[in-house]
């Protein structure tokens, strides 16, 4: 919101961001750290964590998930409450208030107060912003404490299994899985060439150009800044899924509490894809019930949108 004549400096809206944001970090956060459970507490349903790489279709995914089942989740009225998202479910419960997804975003931003965020800031709260590559040394032992106990307090507030999907998550699992043991995970996977594409236009539409970093970075992020664009993008796609993989093959993460999903076999047949959903929580002992119907499909844009000759190049890392 921008008021007409009035400079961004001196704008009221501005200062009210501002100071709303520091009443979250303060007032809001002691708030949720008294009145959260304790360290130790049990989680009567397990939280359930979306990974993956930029632009490989995590959001869409995860406003499926969000409409068909009766899930918890992190939604934009929540996030202007980040200091204490359990606090703000008792006074608004705008997870009552959701109404069924249209499906668009932008970048991962979605429209309307009762629509799942990824909510950065929450996260903030516990992990460092940069560098976003967290290991368990790296990671604040009081903040981890405090992320455990700040994500019990909105289970039990709102009374079923919360889905979370912020990508900064697949850089912080040595943390994830120590303190939150009883995790789950919904793994998403994209056609490589289409996922690095999806990454190149990306910038472009945000930045302008290829050439400058943009999305979630992996852990090897400045080498591949020296790169070439086409070379960083399929890099990029590569590096996050190389660190879910190593996190699985040293048993970092229990395999058997994940499930994978392949974006393309997702959109060509929804129903299929939310009864695997299905199975995998009632493996898990999670019988979530269904809300919204959704789409049985959805179509995949396979045109060229970024330069040709870059996407030739793309094409030619990807194969070779």
């Amino acid at each position: 919101m921008k008021l007409s004549g009035v400079s961004k400096y001196v704008s009221p809206v501005r200062y009210w961001y501002r100071f709303l944001s520091l009443v979250n970090k303060t007032i809001l956060h002691h708030f949720d750290m008294l009145t959260a459970p304790a360290y130790e507490t049990q989680f009567k349903y397990p939280p359930i964590f979306f990974l993956g790489a930029p632009r490989s279709g995590t959001t869409l995914i995860y406003q499926v998930v969000t409409d068909r089942f009766d899930v918890a989740y992190l939604s934009n009225r929540h996030c202007q409450f980040f200091g204490a998202p359990a606090l703000a479910e008792r006074l608004f419960r705008p997870l009552n208030n959701k109404t069924c997804s249209d499906y668009t975003s932008y970048h991962g931003q979605t429209k309307g107060l009762s629509s799942p965020s990824e909510c950065g800031e929450w996260w903030y709260r516990f992990f460092r912003r940069e560098p976003a590559f967290v290991t368990l040394v790296d990671a604040d032992e009081k903040k981890m404490g405090n992320f455990r106990r700040s994500l019990l307090a909105l289970t039990e507030v709102a009374g079923k299994p919360v889905v979370f999907k912020n990508l900064y998550a697949s850089l912080r699992l040595e943390a994830i899985s120590k303190h939150i043991p009883e995790a789950l995970f919904i793994v998403i996977k994209r056609n490589e060439l289409d996922n690095s594409h999806s990454l190149l236009e990306g910038r472009m539409r945000t930045l302008g150009r290829y050439d400058q970093w943009w999305g979630v970075p992996p852990p090897n992020v400045e080498k591949l800044k020296l790169l070439e664009p086409a070379q960083q993008a399929v890099g990029q796609v590569r590096g996050m899924c190389n660190v879910i993989d190593k996190a699985m093959e040293s048993g970092l993460i229990d395999s058997r509490r994940v499930l994978t999903l392949e974006y393309e076999k997702f959109c060509a047949d929804v129903y299929s894809s939310v009864r695997e959903l299905e199975k995998f929580f009632m493996t898990h002992g999670l019988t979530v019930s269904r809300r919204f119907t959704v789409p049985e499909k959805f179509p995949i844009n396979r045109n060229i949108r970024i330069d040709k000759k870059l996407y030739s190049e793309l094409q030619r890392i990807v194969n070779s």
